[in-house]
């Protein structure tokens, strides 16, 4: 009944068309989907700590927004929604500093240049956003030679599978996939036992600290830089005037009809 009357939007370029017309309504809210720019860790460079900070200083990732998804999203500093219970605003914890990125390049030892892989999937968010990120961290002194793998087929072996990448991106969709940072062997390969050991403490502890842990253990993956959390792709909803009940917001692939209605 509702099929033409209600629509997610996957092309922010296209909402102007909406906004402001009395004969639709629009409905902003957020997934769960982040957009995360991946750092092999146990690649050499990327293994210091300094060079992972100094990259996420490099990128303004407002600018990215306003590129790649037309500043539809949230900004975030960590690999949680704001739906999650135990979400907190990271997304100040490496502010946009090209001097500063500069600096910590130099103090580990890359002041003369450093040549890094970006290897991201074949999707139009992902290739727009590399382009981004290529020119930014150029301005730093870091040279990006881009490889776009059709995906899923190709980025899953090489980079999913094989880990053979230096930086890639790509958007995570999983519900509470902060969990996949404590499995050393995920393509990210980053490995941090105090991460480790509050993710198995809010698995195994008390359900009454379980926020507060996994509150712990966001902080660490923005404070040691352990990737470039981006942002997190928005839900745009289009609905003809009249229509209510809608969810703001998704968790899941889902979408919650019960509550719907359509006024006479």
């Amino acid at each position: 009944v509702y099929k033409r009357q209600v629509s997610d939007m996957t092309t922010p370029q296209a909402l102007s068309r909406f906004t402001g017309n009395p004969n639709y309504r629009v409905l902003r809210g957020t997934t769960n989907g982040e957009v995360v720019l991946g750092m092999n860790n146990t690649s050499k460079a990327l293994s210091d700590r300094r060079v992972r900070q100094a990259i996420l200083m490099a990128i303004d990732r407002k600018g990215l927004l306003d590129v790649v998804w037309n500043g539809q999203g949230t900004l975030i500093g960590s690999m949680v929604p704001p739906t999650d219970p135990w979400y907190t605003d990271l997304s100040h914890t490496w502010p946009h500093d090209p001097v500063r990125a500069r600096k910590l390049l130099a103090d580990a030892g890359y002041g003369n240049g450093l040549t890094l892989r970006l290897r991201t999937a074949a999707l139009p968010y992902a290739t727009a956003a590399s382009r981004v990120v290529a020119s930014e961290l150029a301005q730093v002194g870091i040279n990006v030679v881009t490889d776009e793998l059709e995906f899923p087929a190709r980025w899953l072996d090489v980079v999913y599978t094989h880990a053979d990448y230096d930086l890639t991106i790509v958007a995570h969709v999983e519900a509470r996939d902060i969990v996949n940072w404590a499995n050393p062997d995920y393509y990210w390969r980053y490995h941090n036992k105090e991460f480790n050991r509050l993710i198995e403490s809010a698995r195994t502890g008390p359900a009454d600290r379980t926020n507060e842990t996994m509150m712990q253990a966001s902080r660490i993956l923005a404070t040691d830089a352990a990737g470039g959390f981006l942002f997190l792709m928005p839900k745009i909803t289009i609905s003809k005037s009249g229509i209510t009940g809608l969810q703001r917001n998704s968790t899941s692939m889902s979408f919650d009809l019960t509550k719907v209605r359509r006024s006479k």
